[in-house]
């Protein structure tokens, strides 16, 4: 009866590990991530060449940044929670006030909504039973 246990037991933690998914762009260099979402952006915002060629340093310096955010997140002390949370918000803004300089006002609606639904999407992603906040 233990040896059954114990191999259902093993054989569920190997289907849980089975079922993780792995990142879409895990592999991906910065250069080819920011290509890539300049395509998606042309594609959903039907964007001009002028525009697109535009937005790819944008979302290059974007990519960088977050990724560099993400690497000393980790290792840096919890003591300047209000310094990394106000660096990271000031880096929002300035990238929405380029992408608005970039787009026409329909194409930046369109953007913000899109950008919407991709932040609400994250956000229900990250409510699993580890990172539920008790009350």
């Amino acid at each position: 009866m233990k040896k059954v246990v114990f191999i259902l037991l093993i054989s569920v933690s190997f289907m849980a590990e089975a079922q993780r998914p792995t990142p879409p762009d895990q592999g991906l260099t910065t250069a080819q991530k920011a290509m890539l979402k300049t395509k998606k952006m042309t594609l959903h915002l039907v964007l001009t060449e002028t525009q697109s060629k535009a937005i790819y340093p944008i979302l290059l310096g974007h990519i960088e940044q977050r990724e560099a955010f993400k690497a000393v997140s980790g290792t840096a002390p919890k003591t300047n929670r209000f310094e990394k949370i106000n660096q990271r918000l000031d880096a929002q803004i300035a990238f929405q006030n380029d992408m608005k300089a970039i787009l026409d006002d329909t194409q930046f609606e369109h953007w913000r909504a899109m950008h919407k639904r991709q932040l609400s999407k994250g956000k229900r992603r990250n409510l699993g039973p580890r990172n539920r906040r008790s009350h």
